[in-house]
């Protein structure tokens, strides 16, 4: 009976053994695969490379996107990249201004460099230069076509100030006023004169002020003689022409524009202004033998027939019964003022917050023989500086007939308040 018993026993402990032995290998497993999966998730793979145009010279500024995603970097000036990406597997997609969009598949590698070939569709592009038209590949570097639908993005009061920082060599310099005319300069001073461009709209001169930024359709800027020539002297600061928007033959569409926004004054106290302690201080440095400060900041001034002069609360000489006005006889005036002692914080007195507001809305279809457009323009700019803003009410009319194969007739009108 006893064997059988050490018999039972000893292979029930060799049980137990194993299943300790089982749970330890299989936990050990179980690690093991989380790790290497916790390694699969979280590596990264960095691509390298450099961009070159046809001729062989470095491109710096190039977009390097990962098609589909928001991974994205760009060269920088040896035209060299670095973009982190999940795997070594996509499409890298290498854009820039001027030269054709290029896709280029990873394929597991970690080096792609690339070879982009400048645009020819945008140079071929016809411009209006006046009464004419000519390739843009011809004129490239004296004509400068404004992005209306960036330019539409910048909250302004008007087209002019829209303007700012959409073509290269126009700076438009502005007074921050509501409403002010700002100052175009065409590749900088050019005389000692004028040196404001002409402004045609619609192929009439016009002040480019008092144009909403939502009528415009294209802005082509004219910068140098060879492209502004049938101008004569007048285009000798550049031209700029500006053609508002039309209808289109269709069905009729109507657009709306808008926007609200907040100009605020800077915070603080940029001025690094004086209280009426600091003034009273600083006049006893300037001028030691003051009367008016000579106990430092007094509570009361006066003056009447006996004198003037200063005076603490309390003191019988600013008595208020002994005040006296008397605009017909000013010798007899016996006046008391109250010093104000906390002072008065002018910047925040003359500068507020501003807040500035847009409206446009458009109507305009047409068909094969005519069209047409409706707007109606409502802008709201409150100045930084109190009692300075701009209310602008707008409407702008054109319409087209064709009567006969050479003949058109129509009208475009703008009217602003």
């Amino acid at each position: 009976m006893i064997p059988f018993i050490k018999k039972v026993y000893n292979c029930w402990l060799d049980h137990c053994i194993r299943q300790k032995l089982l749970h330890r290998y299989l936990s050990g497993i179980s690690v093991l695969i989380f790790t290497l999966f916790s390694l699969t998730v979280n590596a990264q793979s960095t691509v390298r490379g450099s961009v070159r145009d046809e001729f062989g010279k470095r491109l710096q500024a190039v977009n390097v996107t990962l098609k589909g995603t928001a991974t994205a970097n760009s060269t920088n000036a040896d035209g060299e990249y670095s973009l982190t990406v999940p795997s070594l597997q996509g499409i890298l997609v290498f854009s820039s201004v001027g030269f054709t969009t290029v896709e280029m598949p990873l394929n597991g590698r970690a080096v792609v460099n690339v070879d982009m070939v400048q645009g020819n569709q945008s140079l071929n592009e016809v411009v209006v230069t006046g009464y004419s038209a000519q390739r843009k590949r011809d004129i490239t570097g004296s004509v400068a076509v404004v992005d209306v639908k960036a330019m539409r993005s910048v909250p302004s009061g008007s087209a002019m100030q829209a303007l700012q920082g959409q073509a290269s060599g126009v700076n438009v310099i502005s007074s921050g006023v509501p409403g002010a005319a700002s100052k175009i300069l065409i590749r900088g001073v050019t005389s000692f004169g004028d040196t404001q461009p002409l402004v045609l709209i619609d192929g009439i001169q016009a002040d480019l002020n008092n144009i909403s930024a939502d009528d415009v359709e294209s802005i082509q800027v004219l910068k140098d003689a060879g492209a502004a020539a049938i101008y004569g002297v007048r285009g000798s600061n550049g031209v700029i022409i500006v053609t508002t928007k039309k209808g289109k033959s269709g069905a009729p569409t109507f657009t709306y524009d808008g926007y609200y926004g907040l100009q605020l004054p800077e915070s603080g106290d940029p001025l690094n202004q004086l209280n009426s302690t600091d003034f009273a201080r600083l006049t006893k440095v300037a001028f030691p033998g003051t009367t008016l400060f000579a106990n430092g900041l007094p509570d009361f001034v006066y003056a009447g027939p006996g004198g003037t002069g200063t005076a603490l609360a309390g003191d019988p000489r600013v008595d208020p019964a002994k005040y006296n006005l008397d605009p017909k006889n000013s010798a007899n005036n016996y006046l008391i003022q109250q010093v104000n002692k906390t002072g008065t914080d002018w910047y925040h007195a003359m500068f507020k917050r501003a807040p500035m507001t847009n409206h446009n809305v458009t109507a305009s279809g047409g068909t094969e023989r005519s069209n047409y457009l409706f707007s109606l323009g409502y802008l709201d700019q409150q100045g930084s500086v109190i009692e300075s803003y701009l209310k602008r009410y707008s409407a702008r009319i054109n319409t087209s007939y064709k009567l006969g194969k050479n003949i058109r007739v129509g009208e475009n009108a703008y009217f602003f308040y």
